[in-house]
């Protein structure tokens, strides 16, 4: 591939790291739901955590959720990620309900981590977006004069 021009997308670099991030954050977060009210963390959370990954990343995935994100609202980004995370609890329910497992689970710890998942998917997407340039407008080219 021949030089590349100064507006470079970021996307294939970022993309494993949001990918990376994101299941770090919902496996963790349930982690932590499960110390802060003491149950034991069973193989139960560890598949509800494990499903809810993957599912999560393919829904965020046909939902674009992983695309650059310059140039378009915040609102969007953020309604993107939690349209993608509010399906994966959907069908989590659904399953658990239909599965007939719910009873293995905290009610409490399964709300806080859904909430918490939810609320740091996507303010750890605003705060990475101050930190990423919105646009090139303070590149100038030099102007040519013709004579």
């Amino acid at each position: 591939m021949g030089k590349q021009g100064l507006i470079r997308s970021n996307e294939g670099s970022f993309g494993v790291v949001y990918r990376a991030f994101d299941l770090f954050l919902i496996l963790i977060v349930l982690l932590g739901a499960v110390n802060i009210y003491g149950v034991g963390f069973t193989p139960l959370y560890l598949a509800a955590g494990l499903i809810a990954s993957i599912s999560y990343l393919l829904i965020a995935e046909s939902l674009e959720v992983y695309r650059s994100w310059r140039g378009t609202s915040a609102i969007r980004m953020i309604t993107a990620t939690a349209s993608a995370w509010l399906i994966v609890v959907f069908g989590l329910m659904m399953l658990g309900f239909f599965a007939k497992v719910s009873d293995g689970y905290s009610r409490v710890v399964i709300g806080g981590w859904m909430v918490g998942s939810l609320m740091l998917l996507s303010s750890w997407r605003l705060v990475f977006r101050q930190f990423l340039p919105v646009s090139y407008t303070h590149l100038t080219l030099p102007t040519i004069y013709s004579v």
